[in-house]
């Protein structure tokens, strides 16, 4: 059985070592040596201007299925025994948290090594979307770098 849990969190946190302790005593395998945790935080300045939030909307439905989709993939590894993505679908403003991913391993290069994956799949294969709001106006975010504004 795979060991991966999905949530898209709206308008609450999570509690982070629950996180953890949920994930820690979910992995029934004793070669566990390693748990990465990687936390995705609203950054407070953009390119010089100031960034009052984002706002993060999703195809719910599908973002769901994808997230599942990435879990179970990073899951079927050899060395990985466990992983939780959970991503806030809410406005958010600098300083707080948008997405937590956890990856228990066998040791850190697995953990490591897939996190780094997941964040980077999250990115670009999950119906997310994010609105950047600034004090100068509203970006769309396409990718790493690329803004688009936002008339809406």
């Amino acid at each position: 059985m795979m060991n991966y849990k999905v949530i898209l969190l709206k308008d609450k946190d999570i509690d982070i070592q629950q996180l953890v302790d949920e994930l820690k005593s979910s992995v029934k395998n004793e070669e566990c040596g390693a748990i990465v945790l990687f936390i995705g935080v609203v950054k407070g300045l953009v390119k010089g201007e100031k960034v009052k939030y984002l706002e993060y909307e999703a195809y719910e439905e599908r973002a769901i299925k994808e997230l599942e989709r990435i879990a179970r993939e990073i899951c079927s590894r050899d060395g990985v025994y466990g992983v939780r993505i959970y991503h806030k679908i809410s406005k958010v403003k600098p300083g707080e948290n948008i997405v937590y991913i956890a990856v228990a391993g066998r040791g850190r290069d697995d953990a490591f090594s897939c996190a780094w994956e997941i964040i980077d799949r999250v990115k670009h294969e999950v119906p997310i979307w994010k609105k950047e709001v600034r004090e100068t106006g509203s970006y769309w975010i396409i990718g790493e770098d690329k803004r688009i504004e936002a008339k809406f």
